[in-house]
């Protein structure tokens, strides 16, 4: 049993739609690496902001030492532009080589946009240590 497209020449040399199914394959990577672009920068964005929480934190307890953790925590979600009520806070204290220092964690889940990945969310976080005395 002979296969019709190689017994014509005429069907074996055609390239009638070759174009399009090129197409198709190069706009769809094309298009799958704008999405993750602006995933990542959406990403870097709200780091961004978690970032300049945390520094305005930091200040903070620079400009008092003595301040409680509940002022800074809430500095840190007033100075958050996003959902500040899904933000992690993690304040603690530690000495290194004799100095003392307060030690702030804020963490986010970076919800994404793109439907199909099997990952939903990804943990941004900040860290900064501050010396206190």
């Amino acid at each position: 049993m002979k296969h019709r497209w190689k017994s014509n020449p005429v069907l074996a040399q055609s390239e009638s739609g070759g174009v399009a199914i090129e197409f198709a394959i190069i706009s769809s990577l094309f298009i799958l690496g704008c999405i993750a672009t602006l995933e990542f920068g959406r990403a870097l964005h709200v780091r961004g902001e978690i970032s300049y929480a945390a520094d305005v934190a930091e200040r903070v307890i620079l400009m008092d030492p003595e301040v409680p953790n509940s002022a800074v925590q809430s500095a840190v979600r007033s100075a958050f532009r996003g959902n500040a009520n899904l933000m992690t806070i993690e304040l603690g204290e530690e000495t290194v080589d004799g100095v003392k220092f307060r030690t702030l964690v804020v963490s986010y889940p970076f919800s994404l946009l793109v439907p199909f990945l099997s990952t939903k969310e990804v943990g941004l976080s900040v860290d900064r240590r501050t010396p206190i005395g």
